[in-house]
């Protein structure tokens, strides 16, 4: 299995700013382009075959994603985690920094349903980010990403900051930060349907936006301004 890279950078640069001004670019002097706010949005979209019966369009305006690892029960994610210095197993549960939306669906004809995204997101984030699809009706968690994956939950770290993987103060050996669990699966964006359905079926979902900081560089990008996250569901 090919290591995890783990790198919470939470003393550095933690946060992907959904909303941010050019502040890499050396013209942001402007005061214009400083006092600029582009607002951005999660869109979940009616299609053919879908009929989006829940509220459609989410504000992004003010929301910051933070790096987060999640924590499952009854195999889907009860909550997040992120981790502290020399505390090997990630206990402390994140409070923001993810976004959860209720979906209600309503199948227009029999078949597959199908999930998949329209984000431009920068390539370096592509393997941190992630979307869970889970149904209590029907007791089915799914969790969606650019590529099929195990995502690992548990590896070294920098917390500190200092330019070396953090140590046990006694023994000098390298910690292994985990959240309990070893890994889990990640599928790709609409390969696999996530469930089958008749039509007139209504399908309730909660969907959970995040990304893992076991997967996210060590060096966030100054200026990540994504576009509007659209998510989109067909039933083939």
């Amino acid at each position: 299995m090919a290591k995890v890279k783990v790198l919470f950078s939470l003393l550095g640069a933690l946060t992907l700013l959904l909303t941010g001004c050019n502040e890499n670019n050396q013209e942001s002097e402007s005061q214009d382009s400083e006092d600029e706010v582009i607002e951005r949005f999660i869109n979940v979209k009616d299609s053919e075959t879908v009929e989006v019966k829940s509220t459609k369009n989410y504000s992004l305006n003010n929301f910051i994603f933070k790096e987060v690892s999640p924590v499952f029960v009854d195999s889907h994610i009860d909550h997040f985690v992120i981790p502290v210095y020399q505390q090997k197993v990630i206990t402390n549960v994140a409070q923001d920094g993810f976004f959860t939306l209720d979906i209600s669906l309503t199948a227009k004809r029999s078949g597959n349903l199908y999930f998949n995204v329209n984000y431009q997101i920068l390539e370096q984030l592509q393997d941190a980010f992630r979307i869970e699809l889970y149904s209590q009706s029907l007791s089915k968690s799914v969790i969606y990403s650019f590529k099929t994956m195990e995502s690992v939950t548990e590896g070294k770290a920098d917390l500190n900051a200092d330019g070396v993987n953090d140590k046990e103060e006694f023994t000098g050996e390298e910690i292994i930060y985990t959240t309990g669990e070893h890994s889990y699966n990640v599928e790709a964006f609409n390969t696999n349907p996530y469930t089958s359905v008749n039509e007139n079926d209504e399908i309730n979902i909660k969907a959970t936006v995040y990304f893992d900081g076991f997967y996210t560089p060590s060096v966030m990008p100054g200026n990540h301004n994504p576009s509007d996250l659209d998510m989109l569901f067909e039933i083939r």
